[in-house]
């Protein structure tokens, strides 16, 4: 089977598995989980930015999505920061595959 039928044949949750079990183990793992608090600060930004146009369509005569419009809002920059940090925390570390 080549590396692309591999790919493709193997579900995506087990993929760290399958790497891990491929020759590298703890190397890989380790790679592996280095981007996780990356993409849980990503998640979190996107999850704010899709809140704020979410509560924005629904403004007309509610004050309840106002105030989330404004709180979000006012938070939306320092989730950003927090996703840079945690982008530039794994930006040159060294790879498995490199």
């Amino acid at each position: 089977m080549s590396e692309i039928e591999l790919k493709f044949a193997i579900p995506a949750d087990r993929s760290s598995q399958v790497v891990a079990e491929a020759g590298r183990g703890r190397e890989c793992l380790r790679d592996l989980a280095a981007p996780e608090p990356a993409q849980a600060a990503i998640g979190s930004h996107n999850d704010a930015v899709v809140a704020i146009e979410g509560y924005r369509a629904a403004t007309a005569g509610n004050p309840v999505a106002w105030f989330a419009v404004g709180w979000l809002t006012a938070r939306i920059d320092d989730s950003a920061a927090r996703a840079r940090q945690s982008l530039n925390a794994i930006e040159g570390k060294k790879r498995f595959w490199r």
